[in-house]
């Protein structure tokens, strides 16, 4: 397959990393307390059903793709709507992209200001995610999918400490098993927006892929790492906490990490948080990427679509609020956002398609009533 001009390749493990290092950023600290808040034991579930409607509007977006495009998604968009009325969905993205990135990074730094550092102001503590993610971001997206490939390699092996929690664990809190109402589970799955966020990168990605296919479904592979991690987080939470306990703790997943106890560290879960600055870097660089590329589209904002990315997320970031529950609210509305942009896209750009085909039909067989 050809690929545009000047442009790097990037490989199907490149976009496998890429996926699940953007998705996987700030909301899985808290991310089980509110799906069992909502669902009781079934909360298990929730990332599954979440994670599945996410794999079905990734398909569908790379059916159209695979179709029409050699550029990215807004591109696609630009063929079969025209330029001017997928305008608004350029600047929409745009501010999505941005809005990702600094409510990624105040929901960290909430958790750095609140656990680590209480008396350092959070613009300072905000500079150690922003300065690195900028770092990536000009080194453009070779460097943001090695970047992916390092997360993840220093984040995985986490999983491996669900032993600890699991030790204790009260396995009669996962019952009672599927009593909560269908309609409550798919609602809660859909308000898992801001956990799975971050899949849009591959309608991004397309330029620069060579083999789309394989690309695809190391997207698909990143994704659904994301999704059973997500599961097995919740299921180690409910049985370790319980209904009632979770509903009294702040970050679920930095609890979990308290009671794993190595002979060589104390405070484990300092040590993780550590680690999982590279995760957010990750997660912030990859967003402003995304920002830029959508940049590229006006030549005369082109040579400096990095800048006007970082400078627009760092403005964003300054006028959040610092209020944990208003991060929280902020974090729950982005996501449903970012969802609802590709839905919304989704169906635009196909009935464009269906009414091309159509129409090339037609042009090509004459009218029915020709026929």
């Amino acid at each position: 397959m050809a690929h545009a001009p000047n442009r790097p390749v990037l490989s199907a493990a490149d976009v496998l990393f890429l996926i699940n290092t953007t998705q996987v950023g700030v909301g899985i600290f808290r991310m089980a307390r509110e799906h069992i808040t909502a669902t009781g034991s079934d909360a298990w579930l929730v990332p599954l059903l979440g994670g599945l409607a996410v794999a079905l509007l990734l398909g569908a977006a790379y059916a159209l793709l695979a179709r029409h495009a050699r550029g990215n998604w807004l591109d696609l968009g630009d063929t079969l709507l025209s330029a001017p009325l997928n305008a608004p969905f350029r600047v929409a993205f745009f501010a999505y992209c941005t809005l990702q990135a600094a409510a990624v990074t105040a929901a960290f730094v909430d958790i750095l200001a609140i656990l680590t550092f209480p008396t350092i102001h959070r613009y300072i503590l905000s500079l150690l995610l922003f300065l690195p993610a900028w770092y990536a971001l000009s080194g453009g997206i070779h460097v943001l999918a090695k970047l992916g490939l390092f997360t993840f390699l220093i984040t995985i092996w986490m999983v491996a400490l669900g032993y600890y929690p699991l030790r204790e664990a009260d396995w009669l809190n996962l019952l009672p098993v599927l009593d909560t109402p269908p309609a409550t589970l798919l609602r809660q799955a859909a308000n898992s927006g801001f956990e799975f966020s971050g899949f849009e990168m591959f309608l991004f990605l397309f330029p620069y892929l060579d083999d789309r296919r394989r690309a695809f479904r190391a997207a698909l592979w990143g994704h659904g790492i994301t999704t059973l991690v997500y599961a097995y987080v919740v299921l180690i939470t409910i049985v370790y906490f319980g209904k009632e306990q979770i509903r009294h703790v702040l970050y679920p997943l930095l609890d979990l990490f308290r009671v794993v106890a190595l002979p060589v560290m104390e405070r484990f879960e300092m040590f993780m948080l550590s680690l999982w600055l590279f995760q957010i870097v990750a997660t912030v660089g990859a967003y402003l990427w995304m920002a830029a590329e959508i940049l590229n589209r006006w030549p005369r904002i082109q040579p400096h679509r990095h800048v006007l990315a970082f400078v627009a997320a760092l403005a964003l970031y300054a006028a959040l609020p610092e209020s944990y529950l208003a991060i929280e609210r902020l974090s729950g509305w982005s996501g449903k956002a970012g969802l609802a942009l590709v839905v919304v896209t989704l169906l635009l750009y196909g009935i464009g398609h269906f009414v091309r085909k159509r129409g090339t039909g037609y042009a090509k067989g004459g009218s029915p009533a020709a026929g």
